[in-house]
């Protein structure tokens, strides 16, 4: 068992879209990776409000996204991801990720007083 991928998040990132009436559709962004499973491993997750660029595999598209929500999940003592016996688990927690497209970082600067272009 590597010890190391123990303490690896493995991200899960779903994009909310506004459908009408205050409700919304979450698509499942798919992030290339050597497993192809979809997750983005990371040992520093973005927290809710941070700033992201993702690419999506499967749609063959990307851009910048904002945290708007996280959840948890972490292996039980005795399930396949902590078999019994073991000090750690074999995989880091999952942490589902709500994000929703963003302009960016910057999208507030104020135009250069002396010709009126951005900075």
């Amino acid at each position: 068992m590597d010890r190391d991928s123990a303490f690896v998040t493995r991200c899960q990132f779903q994009a909310r879209t506004p459908a009408g009436a205050g409700m919304f559709r979450y698509t499942v962004l798919n992030i290339n990776n050597p497993y192809n499973d979809g997750y983005l491993r990371t040992a520093h997750p973005p927290a809710c409000g941070d700033h992201i660029f993702l690419r999506d595999a499967s749609a063959n598209s990307g851009g910048n996204y904002r945290v708007v929500g996280r959840s948890w999940l972490h292996a039980s003592y005795g399930s396949a991801n902590w078999p019994r016996g073991e000090t750690v688990p074999a995989t880091g927690p999952l942490l589902s990720l709500v994000v929703e497209p963003a302009d960016g970082l910057l999208v507030d600067e104020a135009p250069c007083e002396e010709d009126g272009s951005l900075v």
